[in-house]
């Protein structure tokens, strides 16, 4: 019976219980998907392609209610009419789509 720290069965070694985390006894990195290191979202396509994620703005969606400006963490989002992301600040952390009440940002 695994003990839930990632040992395993005794003699078995790590990776083979349910771990705890990320890794959850299946080891961290395999198959694709969106990876948060630290701060910052990245896509992983396969093995040779990373692409760091950033929050995209739909337009049509954004009311200008100024939500995703108070929390942004890095202060990448400004506000005129709708909100503005500044793509060289952002990391990615997809605080702000979580907040968004129309749903008008995206990581991408």
């Amino acid at each position: 019976m695994p003990r839930g720290d990632g040992t395993g069965p005794s003699g078995l070694g790590p990776r083979t219980g349910r771990g705890k985390g990320l890794g959850r006894g299946r080891g961290i990195g395999g198959g694709t998907g969106i990876r948060q290191y630290g701060n910052r979202s990245f896509s992983v396509r396969d093995e040779t392609t990373i692409t760091e994620l950033k929050a995209i703005l739909d337009q049509e969606r954004c009311t200008g209610c100024g939500v995703c400006v108070g929390v942004c963490p890095v202060n990448a989002i400004t506000l005129n009419d709708i909100a503005k992301i500044d793509k060289d600040t952002c990391t990615g952390c997809g605080i702000c789509l979580n907040v968004c009440p129309t749903q008008a940002i995206s990581l991408k």
